[in-house]
C-alpha cells in the first residue's frame, strides 16, 4: 500500500484523512488497471474525499445532537 509521505502524493498537503484515503484508493485502482501509480492528485479523488469529509462531519453532528437529547 502507498505510504502517506510518498513523494508522488506531496501535492496532498494537509487535506483531511478522507482525501488521503480517496487518493490512495484511486492510485491503487489506477495501478491495478495500468500497472503504474497515478502521478498526480486526481480531481475525482479530491471530490470524493471532500464529500466523505462532509458526510462524516454531518453524521457526527447528528449523533451528538441525538445523545444530547437522550
Amino acid at each position: 500500500m502507498l505510504e502517506r509521505d510518498d513523494p508522488r502524493f506531496s501535492a496532498l498537503g494537509n487535506f483531511s484523512p478522507h482525501v488521503n484515503l480517496a487518493c490512495r484508493i484511486m492510485a491503487y485502482k489506477n495501478y491495478s488497471q495500468t500497472g503504474r501509480y497515478a502521478d498526480a492528485l486526481p480531481q475525482s479523488a479530491y471530490l470524493l474525499g471532500s464529500l466523505l469529509n462532509y458526510l462524516c462531519r454531518k453524521f457526527a453532528a447528528i449523533y451528538d445532537l441525538y445523545h444530547a437529547y437522550l
